[in-house]
């Protein structure tokens, strides 16, 4: 019974090992707003994924617009302009 509940722990333990090492994190880097420019996409954002899994932005909104199936890497960045 003492070498199960030892198994446990360990398993336990691996589980949040695991856990904290693997996170996703998205920062806002950029902002470039109201430029003198006559276009839409000259309004940007550069984010950054500081973390060390892959992140999928398909479900996330910016002025109530959705992205459609893009993916950042790990420590990549990507640029979002109006469109």
């Amino acid at each position: 019974m003492r070498w199960l509940l030892g198994k446990f722990l360990l398993i336990i333990f691996g589980f949040l090992l695991f856990a904290l090492n693997s996170t996703a994190l998205v920062e806002i880097n950029e902002i470039m707003y109201n430029p003198i420019c006559n276009s839409d996409s000259c309004e940007w954002i550069e984010i950054y994924n500081s973390g060390n899994t892959t992140i999928n932005l398909t479900d996330w909104m910016i002025d109530g617009k959705s992205f459609d199936d893009v993916i950042i890497l790990p420590e990549e960045y990507k640029i979002i302009t109006k469109k």
